[in-house]
């Protein structure tokens, strides 16, 4: 399921996806963190661009595309979205059903590992709520809280295998880091859609 995720990637993903080190990365099937890592990557290089398409707009900036605004930014300025807002601003693109099935593999998965218990007391709040004024409140927490917990297991994931900050990376099996790449790959594809061109 995994490697046709990866396949569908390849025929439909964006041109500006580097596969080169993902080649590599499927190849080593003893180290699935490599894939995680590469996958990761791919998300990290689109961190920017909302900020820089809104940036964009705000400017009425008409020269090249938001690559280009991007890379000349952080040429001039030095200027980079931190990693947590980035993969937060990224994942609110996403659509709530996205969102819910990363979730739901995420929490299949990875057990106690994966904090879920916020988001699951927010849901029963929100599925208990018969005042329709304040549904909607509910429902926004309830996603915010939702995108938090991604965002939060997925960094701190990274963050173990980067850093050697053994955190998670010893507890995790095989499965429940392919499991990860699948998350990952739920995000890629609609997310460089959105932010491309």
């Amino acid at each position: 399921m995994l490697f046709d995720s990866i396949i569908d990637l390849i025929k439909m993903g964006d041109k500006s996806l580097n596969f080169s080190f993902i080649s590599k990365a499927i190849l080593i099937k003893d180290e699935p963190y490599l894939l995680f890592m590469e996958l990761y990557r791919m998300l990290e290089r689109v961190y920017a661009l909302p900020t820089v398409k809104t940036l964009k707009n705000e400017l009425s900036i008409e020269m090249g595309n938001s690559w280009e605004i991007l890379k000349l930014i952080e040429k001039n300025t030095g200027w980079r979205k931190k990693e947590s807002e980035g993969l937060y601003s990224i994942l609110s693109l996403l659509d709530e059903q996205i969102l819910i099935d990363i979730f739901d593999l995420l929490s299949h998965c990875h057990g106690s590992y994966f904090k879920k218990d916020a988001v699951d007391n927010r849901r029963k709040l929100l599925n208990n709520q018969s005042d329709q004024s304040n549904n909607e409140q509910l429902h926004s927490d309830w996603l915010n809280c939702l995108m938090e917990a991604l965002r939060d297991y997925i960094y701190t994931t990274r963050n173990s295998y980067v850093h050697y900050r053994e955190v998670l990376e010893p507890h995790l099996e095989r499965e429940q880091v392919l499991s990860l790449c699948k998350a990952l790959l739920l995000i890629i594809n609609p997310i460089y859609i959105k932010v491309s061109g």
